[in-house]
């Protein structure tokens, strides 16, 4: 009987708020993000895409929808930050922070409580986000007012944390490949968006404290929110849904988005070039008016950790470019050869790539002391890129002989 109820007490009921806007009232457990019943739903036309499968709300779907939004156990030195923030749990720094993210416009709070959406949204309320960045990337103890962030909402393993600059939030982070590469390689798809002007998110390298990081803009405004491709996909249907190339073009297209085709021709160009190992569901978003629920726009395709064969060793990287497969979508295993056909090559000028094998070997001297890289290492990487540009232009070649 006393073990019943010490474990009933540790429930509690928590609002799901959409901005200033209620949503549904639900009980979890705090020390395990378990979900244990919906017990309301107040406002279902501003329900999460993500918690919804077949128009119905899922318990399971609500409880992988919290986790999601905030640090995994796994994250690289989950430990040490939690130590800086004098927190025992990662799971508190979620309800510290009200579930808070720059991703989209959803959070949460206990029953009872009285708590504005002005008084918690980024875009009104000051956070402390350089003390969190600080316990994030050096472990350094900082003080109780870092441990309530909206970048506890960051997802994956790699350190990461959003930083105001300029009235603009900039979004740090770090690298989980051996060599350090994948600030290089996210500076490296933005380079290459630029040149040929891809729906591709724009990246910096820097270095702080002595750590090599990429940074990029927010993707989204005070009144909108990202949502995976995952989780609409999940919503759709109570079957596992099977995503193809052409289907989620015309998904696009069905909703309005301007130069569909020409967005994923963008993103699979660019993953074919710099060999993305793994686009997956959730490696893709679209942005939606959190006030009326449109579709905007495909979110700036974003994710190129682990490009290039960053978490390949040396001794295997002459192999590499021929042996490599990729998983797209829900398939796993396939060439890169399959994304050709979706790429539309007469739209781009290619002749800027020629540029980019030195570019990159460049960047990748300029930072050696920072990544520890080998000299032989900068040189199998800048012969990989010089291969892969060499690939997309006979195969741009090899497409225009066939459209003619």
């Amino acid at each position: 009987m006393t073990m019943k109820l010490q474990l009933f007490q540790k429930k509690k009921e928590y609002v799901l708020m959409h901005r200033k806007t209620p949503v549904l009232l639900f009980t979890c457990d705090p020390l395990t993000l378990t979900v244990t019943s919906m017990i309301e739903t107040y406002n279902p036309l501003h329900l999460s895409i993500g918690i919804r499968k077949g128009g119905r709300i899922q318990i399971s779907l609500l409880q992988q929808w919290l986790k999601d939004r905030m640090i995994p156990e796994s994250a690289i030195d989950l430990q040490k930050t939690l130590n800086a923030l004098s927190v025992s749990d990662y799971r508190d720094l979620f309800f510290k922070a009200y579930g808070i993210s720059l991703s989209d416009t959803y959070w949460f709070m206990e029953k009872g409580q009285h708590i504005s959406w002005l008084a918690i949204s980024p875009y009104h309320h000051s956070y402390d986000l350089s003390s969190f960045m600080a316990a994030r990337f050096t472990g350094s103890p900082q003080p109780a007012s870092a441990a309530i962030s909206p970048s506890i909402m960051l997802d994956g393993n790699q350190k990461k944390a959003w930083i105001q600059e300029n009235d603009h939030f900039l979004l740090y982070k770090g690298s989980d490949d051996p060599y350090h590469m994948d600030p290089i390689h996210h500076w490296l798809a933005g380079r290459i968006a630029e040149l040929l002007d891809l729906h591709v998110c724009r990246y910096e390298v820097r270095t702080w404290q002595d750590e090599i990081v990429s940074v990029c803009p927010c993707f989204t405004k005070e009144h909108t929110d990202a949502v995976s491709v995952s989780s609409i996909l999940s919503s759709i249907s109570s079957r596992p849904y099977q995503l193809s190339i052409d289907s989620f073009i015309r998904a696009l297209q069905d909703h309005q988005i301007k130069d569909a085709e020409k967005k994923i021709s963008d993103m699979l160009l660019l993953d074919y070039l710099m060999m993305k190992p793994d686009r997956s569901l959730k490696d893709m978003a679209v942005e939606i008016d959190a006030r009326n629920g449109q579709w905007l726009d495909m979110i700036p395709s974003y994710s190129y950790s682990h490009t290039l064969g960053s978490l390949i060793q040396e001794h295997q990287m002459e192999h590499y470019e021929h042996q490599a497969v990729c998983r797209l979508f829900n398939a796993s295993s396939i060439s890169f050869e399959s994304m050709l056909p979706y790429i539309h090559f007469t739209d781009y000028d290619l002749s800027s790539l020629k540029k980019i094998p030195l570019e990159y070997g460049n960047k990748l001297v300029e930072y050696q002391q920072s990544t520890g890289m080998s000299n032989h290492r900068i040189e199998l990487q800048y012969q990989l890129i010089y291969k892969r540009v060499r690939s997309v232009l006979k195969a741009a070649r090899a497409s225009r002989r066939i459209i003619q």
